[in-house]
């Protein structure tokens, strides 16, 4: 309850209207009311759709996209990828994203810490402190935390945070991932009560979610149950898709080759299905960028190019 209340009063990123309004999120659950189920495990999301719903919460578009990167996982190929080189190290980063708006902030997933960390790969593999207290403070002046799914390297940063109780109430998630959070926690150290949980913002839909001017939700389960993916705008005109952990690399997209760690349990019907929908995405769309959580040489490629800033606190 207190979620919803802090959205029907407060103000954020500069707008007459909250960021998002709980109430209104049944409308757009009937409008297309259409998503994959066992029975159609197709992906055909409506671009179009999701271009309008970019501006259906009133107010300026994020200006800028900015990433910040934790830690590294070093993984052989064969795992990354179906068919990948035994002999190949991939380098799979933990970072999340920032949205910088004219008068504020939204987290894309919260990363995680250094114990958390502890859980993947080797204990060798590199964590960057540094860069996790600079998230740590990202997240304190966000205006809201948009959490992707359950996995812990998304929700640790916010589970585990020293300042849990300063950001509670602007976390947002779907309360399937909620459920799954308080029931089958993905690493025993992101474990955490129904009690916390609910001072968590929940919004549900059926297929795609306005959060704030400029990022849409869409539902995409198959990497996990509660899996989604998220279109931006930013006020350049510019559009991106981050398919999060549709793929580890998008050369698993591209490829659409499977990930082949035996830990892993997808849904790989609906992730083909995804796969298909992205190339087709890329190739009808060219001007639309992709990324995804974890791909290095991506994100540092668009670093390069001017597309990913670094972290702004």
């Amino acid at each position: 309850m207190q979620g919803r209340q802090f959205l029907k009063e407060c103000t954020v990123l500069g707008t007459s209207l909250p960021l998002i309004h709980l109430a209104q999120a049944e409308p757009f659950t009937s409008e297309i009311n259409n998503g994959i189920s066992p029975e159609n495990p197709n992906f055909t999301p409506d671009l179009q759709q999701i271009r309008k719903l970019a501006h259906a919460v009133p107010g300026e578009l994020p200006q800028r996209i900015n990433i910040v990167k934790i830690a590294n996982t070093f993984r052989n190929e064969d795992l990354v990828m179906q068919g990948g080189d035994l002999n190949k190290k991939v380098t799979l980063a933990r970072a999340a994203h920032q949205l910088v708006y004219p008068n504020g902030s939204i987290m894309i997933d919260s990363g995680m810490d250094a114990v958390t960390h502890d859980f993947f790969g080797a204990k060798t593999d590199p964590f960057y402190q540094d860069q996790f207290e600079r998230l740590n403070q990202a997240l304190l002046q966000a205006n809201l935390i948009v959490l992707s799914h359950y996995h812990a390297d998304h929700v640790a940063g916010v589970v585990r945070s020293n300042h849990f109780d300063q950001i509670a109430h602007k976390v947002l998630l779907a309360s399937d991932t909620a459920d799954l959070m308080v029931n089958q926690p993905h690493k025993a150290s992101v474990a955490i009560t129904q009690k916390k949980v609910d001072r968590f913002i929940q919004a549900d839909f059926a297929r795609y979610y306005p959060i704030a001017p400029g990022i849409v939700a869409i539902k995409a389960p198959g990497h996990t149950p509660d899996s989604k993916m998220f279109y931006i705008k930013l006020q350049n005109g510019q559009e991106f898709l981050h398919s999060v952990d549709t793929g580890w690399t998008m050369d698993n997209i591209r490829q659409q080759k499977m990930k082949s760690a035996p830990w892993v349990k997808e849904d790989q019907q609906a992730l083909q299905a995804q796969y298909h929908w992205i190339n087709q995405l890329e190739r009808d769309q060219a001007n639309i960028i992709q990324f995804n959580s974890h791909d290095t040489p991506n994100y540092l490629m668009l670093k390069h190019q001017g597309h990913f800033g670094d972290l702004e606190i």
